[in-house]
């Protein structure tokens, strides 16, 4: 049993590389923003709902972790999408419909909301008694029982453009866990082999973790084989102060930057006017002057330093900043 596990585990490692190689390719010239909300689990059973751990909560953190591991996806932090949540005082049932969670992605400001529920998340049991020749093997112990388990989990979520509403990925992930473990009448716990000793409990919740993680793996994978879906996003901001080699530019975490995210610097010379409508801007021509690091990220802004330059003196605040690829020529 516990082969069969490491087996598809591997499986599913070889999919997240195969992935993570398909993407490698792409420029950093853009952010697919999103945020990934606690997925629904109503539909658990009530031993499960009833424990301390909000299992939606649980799942969506695995998710993000998967997501932002491989990094075709750029996640909103969890404690700013709950602050949201906070001051829209709703009430839980709110907190899984799909217009609230649009609306709540529309003020953080990200391309897509992810939305779940759970929709298997259980065990499964049976037990064989009276086992002489696995008591032998045991040492003699009698009244030996084999206890069979398997966790199941299944998660549904779908991708939600937050400026048109429609529908852009779904994915379903399932996991299944199986173990097995001999137990005896006279001794407590349960034996997964000579000498190994666990308590029967220890067992389920790492059956149920295993199927979480392979159900939420599995999400993770069909939602970035449908990343194209979702159009990349252009990070644009300003300069708000130069300082030397010393730059902070008036974008940050909420704009999806991250740290080591190259910069160009845009000078304008053109602005181009529809000359039907004067009020109108048709483009803006402009020509880079300086390439910037971003070395240190906070939410609405960023420290940069410049690592070429065209001239002296060339940047100046109010000037445009793009991320761009880091491999782009200067």
């Amino acid at each position: 049993m516990r082969t069969q596990f490491i087996g598809r585990w591997l499986i599913a490692l070889c999919l997240t590389l195969m992935l993570m190689t398909l993407f490698s390719g792409r420029g950093s010239e853009g952010r697919r923003l999103i945020a990934i909300f606690d997925f629904d689990y109503a539909t658990v059973a009530d031993e499960w709902r009833e424990t301390p751990i909000n299992i939606g909560a649980g799942l969506a953190d695995m998710l993000v972790t998967e997501l932002v591991a491989e990094g075709t996806y750029t996640v909103v932090e969890r404690k700013r999408l709950q602050q949201v949540i906070d001051e829209q005082d709703l009430n839980r049932s709110d907190r899984f419909d799909p217009g609230v969670a649009t609306e709540i992605g529309r003020l953080l400001g990200v391309d897509a909301v992810v939305i779940g529920s759970v929709t298997q998340f259980g065990l499964e049991k049976s037990t064989t008694e009276n086992l002489d020749a696995a008591g032998d093997y045991y040492g003699g112990v009698q009244g030996l029982k084999t206890h069979i388990q398997k966790a199941v989990v299944g998660v549904d979520v779908r991708m939600i453009d937050t400026k048109s509403g429609v529908i852009l990925a779904a994915a379903t992930g399932n996991g299944v866990d199986r173990r097995s473990a001999i137990t005896s009448d006279s001794r407590g716990g349960s034996y997964l082999e000579p000498g190994v000793h666990m308590s029967f409990s220890d067992i389920s919740q790492q059956l149920v973790g295993g199927a979480a993680a392979m159900a939420v793996l599995d999400v993770a994978i069909k939602l970035i084989q449908q990343a194209n879906r979702l159009q990349l996003r252009a990070i644009r901001g300003m300069i708000a102060y130069v300082e030397s080699d010393t730059v902070v530019v008036n974008i940050g975490r909420a704009d999806g930057l991250t740290r080591g995210d190259m910069l160009a610097v845009e000078r304008i010379h053109k602005v181009v006017k529809d000359p039907a409508d004067t009020t109108k801007v048709l483009r803006k021509l402009s020509k880079r002057v300086a390439t910037l690091e971003v070395q240190d990220v906070d939410e609405n802004s960023a420290l940069a330093l410049v690592v070429w330059i065209a001239e002296e003196k060339a940047i100046q605040v109010g000037f445009e900043v793009v991320v761009i690829d880091a491999s782009s020529e200067n």
